[in-house]
C-alpha cells in the first residue's frame, strides 16, 4: 500500500491487516494447487533458474493407479474393483479427496457404508468416513476438483507417503518492507520455496469419468 493509502481511516479496520490476510489464503492456496496440479520443471536459462515441483495427479499418472468409469459408475464398481486397487498397497485407512459430484454420488448409495462423528477430525480436517471391503476412506470434499477436467474426480491419497519438504529455512515466511528506500509506501511479499515428496506412487490412486 502506498503511504497515502495507509494513512486513510477505512471504515472496515485496519485496512494493511485485512490485505495482508487474504494475501497469505492466497498463497497457501497456490501451493496447495502446485501439491495437487503441479508440473516438475526446471528453467536453466535464467541467472536464477526457476523449478517447480510435480503434484499429486501427475505422480499417480505416471504410476498408473488411473480408473476412468467412461462416464458409468455403479456402487458395486466404486465398493470393489476400484477400492481394491486404491488399496493395493499402503495404509487401509486413506484420505479420499472428492469433487462435490463424488461426494453427491457416494451419499446417494446405503448409509451403513458411511459413518459420521459430530466434530470429528482426520489430519487436521472433518472427515466422513466411507467403509468398503479392502479399507476406510476418510472422505472430504475439495473445492480444487471443479470445471470439466475435475468435476467427476476422486483422488486417494495415502497420508504416510506424502510430504511437505521446504528447502532449510524457506519455509513459508512473511517478508516485510521489501521495497527500496525511495517508495512512498509499504510492500510486503510471502516466501516459500518447497516440493511435495511422494513415496511410491502405487499407493495413491485416481478415479474420474463417472
Amino acid at each position: 500500500m502506498s503511504g497515502t493509502q495507509q494513512a486513510i481511516e477505512m471504515y472496515g479496520g485496519d485496512e494493511y491487516a485485512r490485505r495482508r490476510y487474504k494475501k497469505g489464503v492466497e498463497h497457501n492456496e497456490d501451493i496447495e494447487r502446485a501439491f495437487l496440479f503441479g508440473e516438475r520443471y526446471l528453467d536453466p536459462n535464467t541467472d536464477k533458474p526457476k523449478r517447480t515441483t510435480r503434484g499429486l495427479v501427475r505422480w499417480v499418472e505416471e504410476g498408473g493407479n488411473v480408473e476412468d468409469m467412461q462416464g458409468s459408475m455403479s456402487e458395486e464398481d466404486f465398493m470393489t474393483d476400484w477400492a481394491e486397487m486404491a488399496f493395493e498397497h499402503g495404509d487401509d485407512e486413506k484420505l479420499l479427496l472428492c469433487s462435490k459430484k463424488l461426494i453427491s454420488e457416494v451419499s446417494s448409495w446405503g448409509r451403513e457404508n458411511l459413518q459420521t462423528t459430530s466434530g470429528e477430525e482426520t489430519y487436521g480436517i472433518r472427515t466422513t468416513r466411507l467403509i468398503t471391503p479392502h479399507g476406510d476412506f476418510m472422505l472430504v470434499r475439495h473445492n480444487f476438483l471443479e470445471n470439466q477436467e475435475y468435476s467427476a474426480y476422486g483422488i486417494s491419497v495415502d497420508m504416510s507417503a506424502v510430504k511437505a519438504r521446504p528447502l532449510r529455512g524457506r519455509d513459508t515466511a512473511l517478508k516485510p518492507d521489501i521495497h527500496g528506500n525511495d517508495v512512498d509506501g509499504q510492500i510486503d511479499q510471502y516466501l516459500t520455496e518447497l516440493g511435495l515428496q511422494v513415496e511410491q506412487p502405487e499407493r495413491h490412486a485416481i478415479l474420474k469419468n463417472f
